[in-house]
């Protein structure tokens, strides 16, 4: 039977229930269920993404919250090495220390321009790893125990980094997704939501 012998059939018999004005014509009616039925659907579409769009809005504060802190921690920790290097005289290219720098005095990381936050952690990668290898390099470094301890928080903290950013950016594509769903994401770009970027 078709949508449209059914939907007749609906109404003959919501008449009868309800006893609907009988001056109503029948394709208005059906069309007026229809259009109810869609607005309805779209409603409900948008309470769900809604909802996912919250859950993860919610988990991405807080994981913000933790790689600002582990990349605070990152530059005390390469701070402390270079302090290490100065007291044993091996030279720290300016560079490197300029480098690390780049994530000194700024609280939250997520609202920089992606292009430049990439820049800052990259670079501070980059020339952490130098001040890594100079220290390994040097035997009186190597052999001092503030070395030893500081090269243990390091790995702890650049695992726990590791592990963050990547609950972070699984975070980033779930909400990427429900607010860009189809026939409601015009709804978010309305409010100012947009697709947030991914963190390296």
């Amino acid at each position: 039977m078709s949508v449209y012998l059914q939907a007749i059939l609906l109404y003959s018999r919501l008449g009868e229930i309800m006893n609907l004005p009988t001056w109503m014509p029948k394709p208005l009616f059906i069309s007026l269920i229809v259009v109810g039925g869609i607005i309805a659907l779209w409603i409900i579409a948008l309470i769900t993404t809604l909802i996912f769009a919250l859950i993860f809005n919610s988990k991405l504060n807080k994981s913000s919250k933790a790689i600002n802190l582990l990349l605070a921690q990152r530059r005390e920790i390469m701070t402390d090495l270079i302090t290490l290097c100065k007291k044993h005289k091996v030279k720290v290219e300016d560079n490197d220390i300029k480098a690390i720098n780049l994530l000194e005095r700024i609280h939250d990381f997520q609202v920089l321009d992606k292009v430049d936050r990439d820049y800052r952690v990259l670079t501070f990668t980059h020339s952490s790893h130098n001040i890594l290898s100079l220290c390994e390099h040097s035997s009186k470094i190597k052999d001092d125990e503030i070395y030893a301890d500081k090269l243990i928080e390091f790995n702890d903290i650049e695992e726990s980094y590791r592990i963050k950013s990547a609950q972070y950016n699984a975070d980033i594509l779930g909400y990427n997704y429900w607010i860009s769903a189809f026939s409601v994401k015009w709804v978010y770009r309305l409010f100012g939501k947009r697709k947030r970027d991914l963190i390296v």
